[in-house]
């Protein structure tokens, strides 16, 4: 018999993750980095050393993951160029946005060892991403 108890949805815990296709690990990837990077400047806010350590940690995690997905994107046989533009798009953003939460990090903490990490993190994406997007078209014949 229903009552009141049994008729109550129940909430997921990553309820707000939105609903995505099984072929959305991009937007996904997206989802976790911006929470990682919340949790980065909660973690700079609160000057909370291994809070910094474990998002930064996640932070470049997830944007890897990002990255990977978007070189499949772009080698994928049938292309489709407006989800490659917006996708490029959403990775450059996020890129931008963890490296920034790197350098403040480094300036609100200043301890040598999170700055080695930090640093090494930052190279680590950032020659992961070069040479992807915007590239020119091939010339027509």
């Amino acid at each position: 018999m229903d009552n009141e108890d049994t008729q109550r949805t129940r909430v997921k815990l990553d309820s707000a993750e939105p609903r995505l296709g099984p072929n959305d690990s991009f937007l996904r990837a997206l989802i976790k980095i911006d929470a990682a990077t919340d949790a980065l400047g909660t973690a700079i806010r609160d000057r909370d050393q291994l809070a910094v350590e474990a998002a930064a940690g996640d932070a470049f995690t997830f944007l890897a993951a990002a990255i990977a997905v978007f070189r499949r994107l772009e080698m994928a046989a049938e292309r489709d160029p407006q989800r490659i533009g917006i996708a490029w798009c959403g990775l450059r953003t996020h890129h931008r946005a963890v490296t920034d939460l790197f350098e403040r990090a480094k300036v609100q903490l200043a301890d040598p060892a999170l700055d080695l990490l930090l640093e090494q993190l930052r190279i680590s994406i950032t020659l992961a991403i070069q040479g992807l997007g915007e590239r020119p078209s091939p010339p027509e014949d």
